[in-house]
């Protein structure tokens, strides 16, 4: 059984824009440091500019939300065969075919979105077994740019476990 979590994330103003729940590998050095090492140096933007030096920012909360799902859905292992199974054919018959299943001995490289391991939910929506819940927020820093922070808690103990940075979640979990 994996460890489930959910990822809250908020605008400015504390209102959710987006809710995605993982369903395995949720823990914060799992999850957590995924997210932060995506986050770790592009800011938060109200618009961007042609010149490309935004190319790697986000344009508001709704974009960090959704540019997360597309790197968490599209970076991967990539598949090895794991042995063979036998299925019913198109045809009616049965035959054997090969499974696949994720090299983890590789590195990651980016593919074609697999199915399952991370979906979105509706607002509010809890109750499917989360360990834990990422909070994901802009936050001002001193220099007056605007970063994704995170805050994770644990649902079994009910106490906030981090809020930060990603380069602090880097720290504390990496």
């Amino acid at each position: 059984m994996g460890t489930r979590s959910i990822t809250v994330f908020e605008d400015e103003d504390g209102e959710e824009v987006a809710r995605l729940y993982r369903q395995m590998d949720g823990y914060p050095e799992g999850h957590g440091l995924e997210m932060a090492q995506f986050f770790e140096g592009n800011q938060i933007v109200n618009g961007y500019g042609m010149s490309g030096e935004d190319i790697f920012n986000y344009n508001g909360m709704g974009d960090v939300a959704a540019q997360l799902v597309a790197q968490l859905k599209t970076f991967h292992w990539p598949l090895m065969a794991g042995g063979t199974r036998n299925k019913i054919l198109p045809s009616g018959k049965v035959g054997k075919v090969t499974n696949l299943m994720p090299d983890a001995t590789q590195p990651k490289e980016y593919g074609h979105p697999r199915v399952g391991e991370f979906y979105l939910v509706g607002a509010g929506t809890t109750g499917m077994g989360e360990e834990y819940i990422y909070t994901v927020f802009p936050f001002e820093m001193p220099d007056g740019t605007t970063i994704p922070f995170i805050k994770i808690e644990d649902t079994h103990q009910k106490t906030p476990l981090f809020e930060g940075s990603p380069t602090e979640l880097i720290t504390k979990y990496g």
